[in-house]
């Protein structure tokens, strides 16, 4: 949910109004225990498999929440970003850009193309300087997100600024949980997502914090290098 939420500006010009949620059976959990716990076999297992919840938010984007970790898959968050230009998904690190992908008449539902290049040539200076770090130590988890992150969050306490996330977010995110359950209990009924900023995401603007570490932009001294190596490739 975190980077979802810097992506479309919740708490800041964008909020959660409702969420609705749904739970399939509960079968993941029992079947581990029948195989590695026999002890515990005749125990009651209540988590769902699969929980799906449904977000929707102020400026008219949705949110679709999978928690799956019950049942044996390979790993992978299953991120996916869509939009009136195309869209990109982690699973196989694809991207379709409407007319810029070329597509194959052959096989044209099919038409991806790997993002790897993409992500090259957009590359945040930051995580091109985290790469480079990567390279003498071993650091964060994630793929590095977690370091990053932990990181920007150090830089504002030394600084006194505005830290990258701050309560509204935490207590959003969190909320997610709850709400889920709640929706659940009743049938997948619609449930409202407090407004902890009590009106002022309407008015409040990207984050203030904006040192070396920052998540939300690109720092003003690595803007220009960033810009000059994207127009090169």
């Amino acid at each position: 949910m975190g980077p979802i939420a810097k992506y479309l500006g919740i708490n800041r010009g964008n909020r959660i109004l409702t969420l609705s949620a749904m739970a399939s059976k509960a079968r993941g959990l029992h079947a581990w225990l029948e195989k590695n716990r026999p002890d515990l076999a005749g125990r009651a297992v209540n988590e769902a498999d699969v929980v799906t919840s449904m977000l929707k938010c102020a400026n008219g984007e949705t949110i679709l929440l999978t928690h799956d970790c019950s049942l044996p898959r390979p790993y992978s968050r299953g991120g996916r970003v869509q939009g009136t230009n195309g869209l990109w998904q982690e699973d196989g690190n694809l991207i379709y850009l409407e007319g810029r992908t070329k597509i194959d008449k052959n096989d044209w539902m099919h038409s991806f193309e790997p993002a790897e290049p993409y992500l090259k040539a957009y590359a945040h200076p930051l995580w091109t300087a985290y790469e480079e770090m990567e390279r003498r130590l071993v650091v964060g988890g994630h793929g590095g997100m977690d370091w990053l992150v932990e990181r920007a969050w150090i830089e504002s306490v030394q600084t006194g600024t505005e830290p990258p996330l701050d309560c509204y977010d935490a207590a959003t995110w969190m909320s997610i949980t709850v709400l889920s359950e709640q929706s659940i209990a009743m049938g997948g009924a619609p449930q409202a997502m407090p407004d902890y900023t009590r009106g002022s995401w309407m008015t409040r603007g990207p984050s203030k914090c904006i040192g070396t570490w920052t998540l939300d932009a690109i720092p003003a001294a690595a803007e220009k290098p960033a810009r000059k190596r994207a127009a090169k490739k």
